[in-house]
């Protein structure tokens, strides 16, 4: 994937140059949105092709090498944690898959609100009344992408609860991915605490990207005297930093989930499903 990038990077250096992309700065995109809307349309048709022949070439193996690599290594950290789990290695690759599809899902779903955003705000007057502003406007599209990401942002931390104690379920009652799902639906009292715990996470992890924007943004006053590789091994080591602590939280997440639902399999108080009753 690296190299990929890297091909796609030096095949199409002079005509990302030549859209004035790299050329535009804040008050330019204020004082002249057209400019900046048309250098981003261009880029994107440049560079859409060669990603997607990338995509379709490398998305299989690299998605294969991943789900196996997180089943062995979460199976591992699990059990680390507490030896009593099973490691039921396929079954977290499964639930794994089953996460992406939903992030590819909500991805999808924030490039198209941003794709109409784009269109309503900046794209050219119509004939059509309301379908379109008159001249581009970039607070307009500003504000509805922030609208749209932190939405989708929280409604993913609202739900994507059940795609964690789906598998933890699995784990600790010793039972399938189907059932370990209808069970999770059914859980009893503590559905809310992992509601609460998902959302505290989702809210820490995008303090954590801000921070790193931050971080990253640190050394452009000092452009001058910081640049080239000194440049490089600074972002390098700010995105070190951010998938450490997005880690570090994300097995805190999971640890979590573990508590509370440990009572629950221990004593068998989970809502018991109609096959069961009959």
């Amino acid at each position: 994937m690296g190299l990929g990038g890297l091909r796609i990077a030096a095949a199409t250096s002079a005509q990302l140059r030549a859209t004035g992309l790299f050329n535009a700065t804040l008050e330019s995109a204020t004082q002249d949105p057209t400019q900046i809307t048309s250098a981003f349309t261009a880029t994107i048709a440049i560079l859409a092709p060669w990603v997607r022949h990338l995509a379709a070439g490398l998305a299989p193996l690299g998605l294969l090498v991943w789900l196996v690599a997180f089943g062995v290594g979460r199976s591992a950290l699990l059990r680390r944690y507490d030896a009593r789990l099973p490691a039921r290695r396929w079954l977290l690759a499964s639930c794994e898959a089953v996460r992406l599809v939903a992030v590819v899902l909500v991805c999808w779903l924030w490039y198209a609100a941003m794709q109409w955003s784009a269109r309503y705000a900046l794209g050219p007057a119509t004939a059509e009344p309301g379908a379109a502003q008159a001249e581009p406007n970039l607070v307009l599209y500003c504000a509805l992408a922030l609208s749209v990401t932190l939405g989708l942002f929280m409604a993913w931390s609202a739900l994507s609860w059940l795609l964690v104690a789906a598998p933890l379920v699995a784990l600790l009652e010793r039972c399938s991915l189907a059932e370990a799902v209808r069970r999770s639906l059914r859980l009893p009292r503590v559905r809310r605490q992992l509601l609460e715990v998902n959302v505290a996470m989702g809210i820490i992890k995008l303090s954590l990207l801000l921070l790193a924007m931050v971080f990253s943004a640190s050394p452009l006053p000092f452009a001058s005297n910081m640049e080239g590789w000194g440049l490089n091994v600074w972002w390098l080591a700010v995105t070190l930093a951010y998938c450490a602590a997005s880690d570090f939280f994300k097995m805190a997440r999971l640890v979590a989930f573990v508590e509370y639902l440990r009572p629950l399999a221990a004593r068998e108080v989970l809502a018991p499903l109609p096959s069961a009753r009959t």
